[in-house]
C-alpha cells in the first residue's frame, strides 16, 4: 500500500514538472518570438524616419538617407529586403563572416533569430553577379521562413516580385527558380549554389542551367544571361539533414517591366542529391 501511494506521488511529481517545464518553454518561445517582433518594428521605424535633415559628410559617400539612422545604429547595414505576402521585412546586414549574425541581431545582441546578412564575399558596390543573404527558418515563421512557399506556383504568382534595395539604391528582383540544396557531401551530391562571381559567360550559362534544372517551379518569362546580377535566398530547409531552400531571384534591368508571367509547376526537377547530367 505504502508502496503505491509513493509511486503515484513520484507520478504526480514528475507530471507536474514536466508541465512546469512546458508551460516555461512555451512562455519563452512567445516571449522570444515577441521580443523580435518589437525589436524589427522598432527597425522599421528608424528606416522610415526621415533622415534627410542629418549631415550627409557623416556617412558612406552616395548612401541614401533613408539608411542614416539604420547606420547610426548599425555599421554593418548593407540593404533592406521586403517580399510581398510575407512578413519579410527585414534589414540586411554584412560581417566579415558567415558566422557573426547568424546568432546575434541588428542591434549585436546575442539573439537565436540572428539577423538577415549578405555573403561576407559579396561586394554591394559594383554588386557581385551572385549576392546572396542568408536568414533562419523559425518555427513562427519569421527571418526567412516564408521563403519555401515559393515551391507553391500560387504564391509565386503572388510574390514574384522582391525588393533588395541596398544602402545606395533601390532595386526590384524578378523570382526564376525556388529549389532545396544539400549542404553535406554525406547526403550525396551537393550543388554549388553559393558562387559569388563567375569566370566565364559560360561557367554562368551552366551554372543557371543547372540552378533551373532543379528548380520546383518554371519562370520562363524571367530570362537570365551573363551579366545579370542575381540575387540568392538561403535558410535551412528540414526535410532532411543539412537541407536548404534557396530561392533565386535576377535584378530588373534598366527600363524593364516588373511584370511577370505566372510559374508552372516543374515536375521534372533534380533531386537535391542528385548530379546533373551534362
Amino acid at each position: 500500500m505504502f508502496k503505491n501511494k509513493t509511486i503515484r506521488i513520484g507520478i504526480i511529481t514528475v507530471s507536474s514538472a514536466l508541465f512546469i517545464i512546458s508551460i516555461v518553454c512555451i512562455s519563452m518561445h512567445c516571449i522570444n518570438k515577441l521580443h523580435n517582433m518589437h525589436l524589427n518594428k522598432k527597425i522599421v521605424q528608424k528606416y522610415k524616419r526621415d533622415s534627410s535633415h542629418l549631415k550627409k559628410s557623416r556617412y558612406p559617400a552616395c548612401m541614401l538617407p533613408e539608411f542614416y539612422k539604420l547606420y547610426d545604429t548599425n555599421s554593418d547595414i548593407k540593404g533592406w529586403i521586403s517580399i510581398p505576402q510575407t512578413v519579410i521585412n527585414y534589414p540586411v546586414v554584412q560581417s566579415t563572416d558567415n558566422d557573426y549574425y547568424l546568432h546575434n541581431n541588428f542591434n549585436k545582441l546575442t539573439d537565436n533569430y540572428g539577423c538577415l546578412f549578405l555573403d561576407y564575399r559579396d561586394d554591394i558596390d559594383v554588386q557581385s553577379q551572385n549576392m546572396i543573404i542568408y536568414g533562419h527558418n523559425m518555427k513562427d515563421g519569421q527571418m526567412l521562413t516564408s521563403i519555401v512557399n515559393y515551391q507553391q506556383t500560387d504564391f509565386y504568382n503572388k510574390s514574384a516580385l522582391i525588393t533588395f534595395n541596398t544602402i545606395y539604391g533601390h532595386y526590384s528582383w524578378k523570382v526564376f527558380a525556388a529549389f532545396i540544396a544539400n549542404a553535406d557531401p554525406k547526403n550525396g551530391y551537393v550543388f554549388n549554389y553559393l558562387t559569388t562571381n563567375f569566370s566565364s559567360k559560360n561557367d554562368f550559362n551552366n551554372f543557371i542551367k543547372e540552378v533551373r534544372a532543379r528548380s520546383l517551379i518554371n519562370a520562363p518569362s524571367v530570362d537570365v544571361v551573363p551579366g545579370d546580377t542575381i540575387l540568392t535566398l538561403s535558410t535551412c530547409y528540414y526535410s532532411f539533414d543539412n537541407a536548404r531552400f534557396v530561392v533565386m531571384a535576377r535584378r530588373v534591368r534598366p527600363g524593364e517591366s516588373t511584370d511577370i508571367k505566372p510559374a508552372v509547376r516543374n515536375k521534372n526537377a533534380l533531386s537535391a542529391v542528385s548530379p546533373m547530367n551534362n
